[in-house]
């Protein structure tokens, strides 16, 4: 009785996941041109030249929500390290309104010199991405 239990519960459970198709969607464009990707995706936030003539392209998005839950959201940002780019966060102090989630994500393209993508990361805690975002934003 007990194993039909926890069976019944895997299956619902794995009935209600959805699939996240937003890092499959970033690594995607390794191995492409930087262009296409711009034309998908737009203008990027930043970019900036790094070591050995590569540059480094970086998507950010960040949404908010009402939340209860009274921690406060990091802050983003890029840095080169040992000639690969780095990801930093670091916890928000504003206090401004300790009612807001917010939620962050943030692609980060390196390309070669010649224009070709080497490198794809997303990292946040607001990288979702759906079957219709994998649709638009995929290297396809």
């Amino acid at each position: 009785m007990r194993q039909s239990i926890v069976l019944g519960l895997l299956i619902l459970l794995t009935s209600c996941s959805t699939t996240n198709y937003y890092t499959q969607s970033v690594g995607s464009w390794r191995g492409a041109s930087v262009n296409p990707l711009i034309s998908r995706w737009g203008r990027p936030d930043i970019q900036m030249p790094g070591p050995d003539g590569k540059t480094l392209y970086v998507y950010h998005t960040q949404t908010y929500r009402h939340s209860d839950n009274r921690t406060a959201s990091p802050a983003v940002g890029v840095n080169y390290t040992g000639g690969r780019p780095v990801v930093v966060v670091q916890p928000n102090t504003n206090g401004w309104d300790n009612n807001s989630l917010s939620l962050t994500c943030v692609a980060t393209f390196e390309t070669n010199t010649k224009g070709i993508i080497v490198g794809a990361e997303a990292h946040g805690n607001g990288c979702y991405g759906s079957q219709g975002f994998a649709d638009k934003y995929s290297n396809r």
